[in-house]
């Protein structure tokens, strides 16, 4: 999963993309799309220079959205392994920490292990 920063502003990529309404933007060519679309975390895309102001795009891990998709992969091999299990119950007093240790965990594990 990955998020998308204009100046340091999230923002959705694909409202960008297709309406372009940054006041301070000029409508994107489509290999600049292409660009865009093609970023990995980690990386940037610059527009401008020179003379007019450079505007920077960023491409970010989404590392809540990560965890929680990580934490679907987690119940669908616990029903794998447990098949004589009929419900997938799970007492929601139990859920919320669940979700907020897997989150911290995803986060801890990325910091330890993201390249420098």
């Amino acid at each position: 999963m990955k998020t998308y920063t204009l100046d340091g502003e999230r923002i959705d990529i694909e409202d960008f993309i297709t309406t372009n309404t940054h006041p301070d933007v000029a409508p994107l060519h489509p290999d600049e799309i292409a660009a865009i679309r093609a970023l990995k975390p980690g990386e940037a895309w610059t527009t401008g220079g020179g003379a007019a102001a450079e505007f920077v795009l960023a491409c970010e891990h989404d590392l809540k959205s990560l965890a929680d998709e990580a934490q679907d992969e987690f119940w669908a091999k616990v029903v794998e392994l447990l098949p004589e299990c009929k419900t997938g119950d799970f007492p929601p007093e139990c859920d919320i920490p669940f979700s907020q240790a897997c989150r911290k965990a995803v986060e801890e594990w990325h910091m330890w292990n993201k390249p420098e």
